[in-house]
This record gives structure tokens, C-alpha cells and sequence, in this order.
């Protein structure tokens, strides 16, 4: 491996920027599960379950070597930190106006990208064997089948679920 390596340049700033996220997310969960007001201890907890899940496969493998490939996990961590920290705790959804509309484009975006990654992966290595249109039509279904779960469980929250705890959260 050379110091002018590309491939190792690119390697080390994502691991560095995946060190920083993982400690944002784990400084900024407890932060808002021990100082948080009402409701908003409940987003600390999710970014915190977040972190757990993306260590959870390196825990149950004999080597703990890393499973999640760094991109995804990469886009992962995105979405929590826009989602929990940003949106929720810190009320971006309230601030700004169209900050919805982009959460709605940015996860199904990162949901396709990161469905994309594990296809081709398992093309590379051989699991999949199947044309680019197949694929192409495989990522576009697990997008919409992600994206409808997505829907559905916001919708939940939005019509049952909001209207027990609305008075512990801030959100509007």
C-alpha cells in the first residue's frame, strides 16, 4: 500500500468520517437521553439503537470483522442523524419549511443507493446472477417496498400513536 494510494486515501477519510459520525451519534444519544426534556429522550434512544443495530453483526461474527460495508453504513448513520438528531431533537421540522419534502426525497434516495450496493455486491461475489434490467427492477421494488413500509409505520405514528404521547413531544 502506497501513500499515494487513491484507493487507500479514500479508505482512510471514510473510515475517519464513519469515526465521526459513530461518536457524534453516541455523544449527542446520551446527550439527549440524560439532558433531554420529555419526548425528546425518546429520539436520543433511537439514534442510540441505531448505533447498537450497525454494531450488532460485527458482535455476533467469531472475528469481529466489519459485515456492514462502510458506504452503507455511511448513509445509515445520514439518515439517523437527519432524521433524530437534526429533525426531531433539534425541530428542523418545525423551522423549516420544506425540511419535510427532503426527508421524504433523502431516504428513499439513500434506501435505493444502499439497495443498489448490496445488489451489486452480490454480483460481484456471484449470489446473483441475473441481467442489468432484472437488477435495475429488483432495486426499484425493494426502493418501493422499503419506501411503503416507511409510509406506513410514519402513518401509524401520525394517526395513533402521536395523539398518546403529543403532550411529551415537542414537535408540532
Amino acid at each position: 500500500m502506497s501513500f499515494l494510494d487513491p484507493k487507500a486515501m479514500v479508505s482512510r477519510w471514510k473510515k475517519r468520517l464513519l469515526i465521526i459520525m459513530r461518536l457524534t451519534l453516541l455523544i449527542l444519544g446520551s446527550s439527549i437521553v440524560i439532558f433531554g426534556a420529555g419526548g425528546t429522550k425518546v429520539f436520543g434512544l433511537m439514534a442510540l439503537l441505531a448505533l447498537a443495530v450497525i454494531y450488532l453483526p460485527t458482535v455476533f461474527d467469531r472475528k469481529h470483522l466489519q459485515i456492514i460495508p462502510v458506504e452503507v453504513e455511511i448513509l445509515f448513520l445520514a439518515v439517523v442523524i437527519l432524521e433524530y438528531i437534526l429533525g426531531n431533537t433539534l425541530g428542523l421540522y418545525g423551522l423549516i419549511d420544506n425540511y419535510d419534502k427532503f426527508m421524504h426525497f433523502t431516504i428513499p434516495m439513500i434506501v435505493a443507493l444502499t439497495g443498489m450496493m448490496f445488489m451489486y455486491t452480490a454480483y460481484v461475489y456471484g449470489r446473483l446472477k441475473t441481467s442489468l434490467p432484472i437488477m435495475a427492477f429488483l432495486i426499484v421494488l425493494v426502493t418501493l417496498g422499503i419506501g411503503a413500509l416507511l409510509e406506513l409505520v410514519e402513518y401509524f405514528y401520525d394517526t395513533f400513536l402521536y395523539l398518546h404521547i403529543s403532550h411529551v413531544l415537542p414537535t408540532v
